[in-house]
């Protein structure tokens, strides 16, 4: 039986302004404990109190039942707990361009022992938190766990950046497209001393920006995002990110498997083998490979698209196989993968016509009708 604890339980609330317009910097696990704390507060209460959770109880919410070992967390607790403390957002004064004005997120935090011996550690938000955290109107909220696998700080707090606008958003489009100046974003996430020069913007988006957004395709199973370059003329001066939301895992049963014809079924099969949602391979993607990526061919559109993904994407995961086919970037380029792909399936169709016609007749002929139905004339046949 699963702990109450773990993060699958866990859900985090935050202020959009909050998760828009704060400027701060965390290491991954500092961000964790912090994220940790907040889903255990009272969101509808009036104002903060201070709160002990066994170190035990975070644990269970940062591993989520994976085996992992946490003795360096016991080790380091003290050390961990002077680095929360320390932690905060910095904003522009109104009176001084030379000095920042200093918000810390926690009043109080520290090892502690409960009533039982526990070891625990004791917290309480800075009161100037309580309108990003308590009585909220306008909020993103995530499960913890969507975050928890993510090694780099930066890519929890782009995901909580990119998950608030495309929430803000959902109602009113299919993706959402978020666009950020390089010196924005660095600001953000405090970077902006540390990609500078001739070759400052390429380094942040490969050492920053392409990594958070393979963690993020990676970890979340609810939103998938993908970037693009902006540039000035030939200088590049930005992102923009396109956000979607992963479908739903939808129900497939075995009355609507049975409708699939002798291809789609192969390529439902395949679909997912890779690792596709049933739902989502039944439901969302294979009406759109039979719509007019391949006819006839489903399976083998299915076989090469699979194997292009594995050999040539830049993340190998089946987030990507579903984003090329229901959300291609404005760029075309993964129309442009597809379009080859169905290339590659149509040269496929003209060799077994002309190598093994009676295969190629088959095909034809199996793909206007149901598996059953076309498995029950060949029998028929073959006992003729």
């Amino acid at each position: 039986m699963k702990s109450k604890h773990t993060s699958e339980r866990r859900v985090v609330k935050l202020e959009n302004s909050f998760v828009f317009q704060q400027n701060y910097r965390m290491p991954a696990l500092e961000q964790k404990v912090m994220l940790c704390l907040i889903s255990s507060i009272d969101t509808k209460a009036e104002t903060f109190y201070e709160k002990l959770i066994p170190v035990t109880n975070i644990q269970s919410m940062l591993t989520a039942g994976n085996a992992a070992k946490w003795g360096s967390f016991y080790e380091r607790l003290e050390d961990l707990t002077k680095r929360l403390f320390d932690s905060g957002v910095v904003l522009e004064s109104e009176l001084m361009k030379q000095v920042k004005s200093r918000r810390r997120f926690f009043e109080i935090i520290e090892p502690a022992k409960n009533e039982t011996g526990a070891l625990c550690i004791r917290f309480v938000f800075s009161r100037w938190m309580e309108p990003h955290l308590l009585n909220m109107k306008k909020y993103v909220q995530f499960q913890l766990s969507e975050v928890v696998p993510m090694k780099s700080g930066h890519s929890i707090r782009i995901y909580m950046m990119l998950r608030a606008y495309r929430d803000s958003k959902r109602g009113f489009e299919k993706v959402s497209r978020k666009s950020y100046m390089i010196e924005e974003l660095q600001q953000k996430l405090l970077l902006h001393n540390k990609y500078t020069g001739k070759y400052g913007p390429t380094n942040f988006q490969k050492k920053v920006v392409d990594k958070a957004v393979e963690e993020i395709n990676a970890c979340s199973p609810t939103i998938y995002i993908s970037c693009e370059k902006i540039k000035d003329g030939r200088k590049f001066v930005g992102f923009e990110f396109a956000i979607f939301d992963v479908p739903k895992k939808e129900n497939v049963s075995q009355a609507d498997i049975d409708t699939l014809t002798r291809a789609e079924l192969k390529a439902y099969e395949g679909l997912v083998a890779f690792g596709v949602f049933p739902g989502i391979a039944f439901h969302r993607l294979l009406p759109e490979i039979k719509s007019g990526l391949s006819d006839g061919f489903e399976d083998i559109f299915v076989l090469y698209l699979i194997k292009y993904i594995k050999e040539r994407a830049k993340i190998k995961k089946p987030g990507t196989l579903v984003k090329w086919i229901l959300n291609p970037s404005i760029t075309g380029k993964e129309q442009a993968y597809l379009i080859k792909i169905g290339e590659q399936v149509r040269a496929y169709a003209k060799k077994m016509e002309k190598d093994k016609p009676e295969n190629f007749y088959n095909r034809m002929e199996a793909k206007n009708m149901k598996n059953s139905e076309f498995e029950a004339l060949k029998k028929k046949n073959t006992e003729k």
